[in-house]
C-alpha cells in the first residue's frame, strides 16, 4: 500500500483563514494545489479547524473531487501535540507539523523557521523548496548553506516554498527579500532565523 504525502500551509487570523495544500495526483501525474477556506472552534476534544469550498489554485474553480480537510489539535499530558486530519469522507491520518511562528501580526506576516525545520525540509523535501541567500553575491561566493542559491529571480510557481536567509537574526536582508516575494503574490514565504 502506498503512502500519500500532502503538504500544506495553514494561515489563520482569529477564527478564519486559508489552507493551501500541495499533493501529487496519480491520475494526472502532476503536483496540484488546492485552496480551502478554514474556520476554527474550541471543543471539549481540542481545537477543531474545518475546511470548506476547496478550489483548484490554477483554474480558481471548485474542486469537488477533493474532500475538505478537518483538523483536530489536542495537547497530550506530556505537553506534546497530537494532530489528526479527517476529511469529509472520514479518511483520517496523523499530521506532522513543521513549527513556525509569526514574526508580526499583520496579514502579510513573514514566518520564521528554525534550524531543525530547515534541516528537515532539506532532507525530506529536496525538490519542494528554494533556499535563497539574500546577501551580496560576493558574500554568497565566499560561502553559503548547502543547496542555497543566490539571485533575485524567483520561480514561476507562486506556491513554491521559498526560504530566505542572510547573516544572522539581526540582518534584515532576508526579511526585505521575503516581503518583496509576498508583495509579488508568492504564497509560501519564510525566513530562516
Amino acid at each position: 500500500m502506498g503512502v500519500n504525502v500532502f503538504e500544506g500551509t495553514l494561515q489563520m487570523s482569529g477564527c478564519s483563514g486559508q489552507f493551501v495544500v500541495r499533493f501529487f495526483n496519480p491520475k494526472s501525474k502532476t503536483t496540484e494545489t488546492v485552496i480551502q477556506t478554514m474556520t476554527s472552534q474550541d471543543t471539549k476534544l481540542g481545537l477543531v479547524i474545518m475546511g470548506s469550498a476547496p478550489i483548484d489554485s490554477r483554474t480558481k474553480k471548485p474542486l469537488t473531487s477533493y474532500p475538505p480537510d478537518n483538523f483536530l489539535f489536542r495537547r497530550n499530558v506530556d505537553g506534546s501535540w497530537e494532530i489528526t486530519n479527517c476529511d469529509t469522507r472520514k479518511v483520517c491520518a496523523s499530521v506532522e507539523i513543521l513549527a513556525v511562528r509569526e514574526s508580526n501580526n499583520n496579514k502579510s506576516a513573514i514566518k520564521d523557521i528554525g534550524t531543525d525545520t530547515l534541516v528537515k525540509i532539506i532532507q525530506d523535501y529536496p525538490s519542494e523548496y528554494l533556499l535563497i541567500d539574500a546577501r551580496d553575491e560576493k558574500d554568497y561566493d565566499k560561502g553559503h548553506i548547502p543547496t542555497a542559491v543566490y539571485g533575485k529571480k524567483l520561480p514561476k510557481d507562486k506556491t513554491k516554498l521559498l526560504i530566505f536567509y542572510c547573516w544572522n537574526e539581526e540582518c534584515d536582508l532576508s526579511t526585505k527579500a521575503a516581503k518583496a516575494a509576498k508583495e509579488a503574490d508568492y504564497e509560501n514565504v519564510f525566513t530562516y532565523a
